[in-house]
């Protein structure tokens, strides 16, 4: 029965061809004991792959023994790998859990780019699929949180996704196959634990088939998933282009909160951070909103997404180099001075500066309030706020306004003015030339 499930969910998915390598991920529990099992069974060539993360002590080392003797005597391949995961959730800022899953996939990546296997075999079931269904919906979810864990994700396949645990366990008895059983699974102090111990079992009490009937429930919304993700992704074509999401034809939608997230999700912005942007398409102008180096701009009539960048960010500008900023690039290169003087009032995008005006590093930042400089062809300060205002800047433009500065000084609000004290003449004995070159980095994706 189990290994007809398999070899269907293998086949039906296209997990893998028959003369396909299989790394199997052989914790030594049940699951995974059961998977090498099936797999070696239905005539696969099998690779184990074993993590020990030293976290439960002698119970690590066990398994890890385990692991090694069961290959041994199934004459199959076995690979070890030791993680220090207690001090890689330390210094990494994460949980214990999250600190071995990271580890572990990453292990695996690098074990299929060094060819040891076609795909990496990981032993989620159908009890595990109940379960990630039910977490994603107490804790809330949209609707692919609602689809459980799918069959394949790039190169990691799950053949035993449509098989029970209690059919593994029966197989495993069927064969006289023993396996380990980690302590910590039987503790009720984590939430995956709390659901497979005590709310499943509930809920097979009013329902028998109910991990069957949610399992059928989890591909039917994974179906409807897939023509939403299409409808959804006609309708961003549409609102959104390039770093601009247009604010009339948002307000036109039902589904604003739906199309925000497609947009924005996936730029690091959360639900709640979503639901303060979707009131703010009734906002004045102005607002704007954070998520890691993405900021997203509520303009007069699109919010409009670019680069977050703090005042200390600053971009030393190497003289001969192409140094990219948040954007586009600035050249920094030596020119004459007649040259420059031919060329100075040619194009925005180009600045010259008297090269013996020039006392410190070159460096391009945002521009801060209570900036200043003195304008080319003016004796004058005037402040960077005074010159956006006049040439008509709107808050996203001003907020993408930057400056290069000299030390202390503002040598070239990038695009528009230089700085009068950096001005070339016929006394200059050699320039500085800076271009400036825009790109789409603000098209986020």
């Amino acid at each position: 029965m189990i290994k007809a499930k398999v070899r269907e969910t293998i086949n039906a998915n296209g997990l893998f061809p028959d003369h396909a390598s299989v790394m199997v991920a052989l914790s030594g529990g049940a699951d995974s004991v059961a998977m090498l099992r099936v797999l070696l069974a239905l005539g696969y060539g099998c690779v184990a792959l074993h993590c020990n993360f030293h976290l439960r002590g002698g119970e690590s080392d066990r398994d890890e023994a385990f692991v090694r003797a069961l290959c041994a005597r199934l004459g199959v391949e076995c690979e070890v790998k030791h993680f220090d995961t207690a001090a890689y959730a330390r210094q990494k800022g994460v949980s214990i859990e999250m600190a071995a899953r990271e580890q572990r996939y990453a292990w695996f990546a690098e074990c299929l780019d060094a060819g040891r296997g076609d795909v990496t075999a990981v032993a989620h079931n159908a009890d595990d699929n109940v379960e990630t269904l039910l977490i994603n919906l107490t804790r809330g979810s949209g609707l692919r949180g609602l689809t459980g864990i799918p069959v394949r994700n790039g190169r990691i396949v799950r053949p035993l996704l449509h098989v029970t645990r209690g059919e593994i366990i029966s197989y495993l008895d069927a064969l006289h196959q023993d396996y380990v059983t980690d302590s910590t699974n039987l503790e009720d102090n984590y939430t995956r634990n709390k659901f497979r111990l005590h709310i499943i079992p509930m809920l097979e009490a009013i329902n028998p088939s109910f991990k069957t009937t949610a399992c059928r429930t989890a591909e039917r919304l994974r179906e409807a998933a897939e023509i939403c993700d299409e409808a959804i992704a006609a309708k961003v074509a549409r609102i959104r282009k390039g770093d601009r999401i247009d604010i009339a034809l948002l307000s036109q939608e039902r589904a604003q909160a739906t199309l925000l997230h497609a947009m924005l999700h996936p730029l690091g912005f959360n639900s709640s951070q979503i639901e303060d942007i979707r009131q703010a398409i009734t906002a004045q102008p102005g607002k704007t909103f954070e998520a890691g180096d993405c900021r997203l701009t509520r303009g007069r009539d699109a919010f409009v997404i670019s680069r977050a960048s703090h005042d200390d960010d600053e971009t030393v500008l190497a003289d001969g180099d192409t140094t990219p900023f948040a954007l586009g690039t600035l050249a920094v290169a030596r020119c004459t001075a007649t040259e420059a003087l031919a060329e100075a009032k040619k194009s925005k995008t180009t600045a010259y500066l008297d090269a013996r005006a020039v006392k410190r590093t070159l460096r391009v930042r945002r521009w801060r309030h209570g900036d200043w400089f003195i304008p080319f062809g003016m004796r004058g300060r005037k402040n960077i706020s005074d010159l956006l205002t006049d040439l008509h800047k709107d808050l996203t433009a001003k907020d993408e306004t930057y400056v290069v500065t000299d030390g202390g000084n503002i040598a070239w609000v990038v695009g528009e003015r230089t700085d009068n004290r950096y001005r070339v003449t016929r006394d200059t004995e050699e320039a500085i030339k800076i271009t400036y070159t825009p790109n789409q980095i603000n098209h986020i994706k």
